[in-house]
This record gives structure tokens, sequence and C-alpha cells, in this order.
């Protein structure tokens, strides 16, 4: 059993201990010694065989093989390319991803892996603070009182605190004009100091390269802080269909095959999200079936 996994079940096992309140009522009603309770709380569970990691598990209610695993696809690794440069040169950049790229597993697993990354997803009826205010919050620092400017320089100041920090602002493109100016705010008080790196779909280039060629007020400055333009991310392909397939637990050819077919969206492009939906469901046929030979087997 993997890290992930373990992990996963630790932090259960401490909720579990909590509601039932002690370790030795844990332990009880997970059928399993108070030796074996504290062992996976301190972390010092080395000794311990996946069969009993796999008992406490079920005994917890948890379902791992719905566990979901990141895997370094093409895309992932272009943005974790990205990332790193911000993050380690202070440097700046604008990426586009296509949907079903797998951004958000991308993400969620680069914030997990390194330290001092600051994400934000955007929403439609942002305002200016609140875009500031979830930055702040990110950097776990609770406020949004005060002006723009005043929200601006506590990041300002937060973020001297840091080695090698960036800023990751996700989904730009659903925010109103005047948000996506507050980025050249942003970029002039951070700039050398903290990486920024700005996401979202085609819609993000197309809107802000149709403003600067419309002469929009601030388009060409954002643009132009963004290096004079938008750095395509790559779609995901059959290869990385399979891959992701795999290291989610998926193993026999014939249904990689089906899982890689059935996620395709056309010219060899593949959706992840339908790629995480198949293998699911092939999980959920597999445990099925498990079950079943368990029944037959005790009959």
């Amino acid at each position: 059993m993997d890290n992930t996994a373990k992990e996963l079940i630790r932090a259960e096992l401490n909720k579990h201990v909590l509601h039932s309140g002690s370790q030795v009522k844990s332990a009880a009603k997970l059928k399993v010694s108070n030796a074996t309770v504290s062992k996976i709380i301190a972390g010092k569970d080395d000794g311990l065989g996946d069969a009993m990691w796999v008992k406490i598990s079920k005994q917890l209610g948890m379902r791992l093989d719905q566990i979901w695993y990141h895997a370094d696809t093409r895309p992932a690794i272009k943005l974790r390319g990205y990332f790193d440069d911000a993050r380690m040169h202070g440097n700046v950049f604008g990426l586009v991803c296509t949907p079903g790229s797998g951004k958000t597993d991308m993400l969620d697993n680069y914030v997990k892996e390194e330290k001092n990354v600051f994400y934000v997803k955007c929403e439609r009826h942002m305002t200016e603070k609140e875009l500031l205010a979830k930055i702040l919050q990110s950097m776990g620092i609770k406020s949004n009182a005060g002006t723009v400017s005043l929200l601006t320089s506590i990041i300002k100041e937060r973020v001297d605190k840091y080695k090698q920090p960036i800023i990751i602002i996700d989904e730009m493109e659903k925010v109103r004009n005047g948000l996506l100016l507050l980025f050249i705010d942003l970029y002039n008080a951070l700039w050398k100091r903290c990486g920024i790196v700005l996401i979202g779909t085609h819609n993000l280039r197309d809107r802000i390269e149709l403003g600067e060629a419309r002469g929009s007020i601030g388009f060409n400055e954002i643009l132009s802080r963004l290096g004079g333009k938008f750095i395509e991310i790559p779609t995901p392909d059959y290869d990385d269909a399979i891959l992701v397939a795999k290291t989610n637990g998926v193993t026999d050819t014939e249904s990689l095959a089906f899982i890689a077919n059935g996620a395709a969206i056309k010219n060899g492009v593949v959706d992840m999200r339908r790629v995480e939906r198949l293998v699911h469901a092939w999980k959920q046929k597999q445990a099925e079936l498990e079950d079943q030979q368990n029944e037959e087997a005790a009959a």
C-alpha cells in the first residue's frame, strides 16, 4: 500500500478517535488493538502489513478503490515546468489549457508537494477586494478589510517573508475587465519578489489579445507583463490516458484501451474528466466482482 493511501487512512483514523473520545474506544469500535491505533497516529507504523491497513480502512468505511493518484502526463509536466520557473526565478506567465486537460489535478498535486504555493480560483462575480482577500487567505491570513491598495501592500509584505513564493490565479477568464486590470497592480507590487501564473482557457487569451488589438485601456500592459503572449499547454493524448489509468490501478490491456478510446474527443485528444469517470467505473466493477467472489468462497 502506498503512502497516499496510508495518509488518508491516518487522517480518517484521527477523526474517528476524536469522535470516539479516546484511542481505546476507537480501537474497540474498529476491532483492532489500541497499540495499532497508537502506532498509526504516531506515524510509527513501519511494521504494519497491508492487510491491517485494509482492515482498518474498511472498518472506517473508506473505499481505497476511490482514491485518485496523480500521473505525470505531458500537460502536467509542462505545467510543473512553468510553475517551477515562476517560483524559483520570480517570473510571470500566462498559460492556456483546454478543458479536460487535467489541470486541476496537477494544481492540487503541486500545492500539496511544494511550499509557498498560493493558489486561488476566480469566480464570475468576484470583486478586486475579494480576489486579494482570497490570495491572503491562501497565505493563512483572513482579511478583506481596507482598500485595494492596502490589501495589495499586505500581500507584498507577506511574500517577502517566504522563500520562492508563487501565486497561481486560475480561471481568470471568468472575471470582469476591471478585475483583469488588477493583475497589472499585482505585477508592479510583486515583480521579482514572487512568481505569478495566470491560467485559463483559450477565452482568456482571446479576450486579452482582442482587447489589446482594440486599444482597450490596460490590455496592452497585461500582455506585455506576460511576455507578449500566452503559452499553450499541450492537450492530453491516448498515451496520457493510458498512463493515468495505469497509475490508478487499471492493469489489463483491454480495459486500458477501452478507457483511452472512450475518453477520446477528436484528433487524438482525450478528456481527462472522461478518463477519471471511466477509471472509477472500472474500479467499481472490479470491487463488485471481488465481493461476489468472496461471497461465493464463503458459501
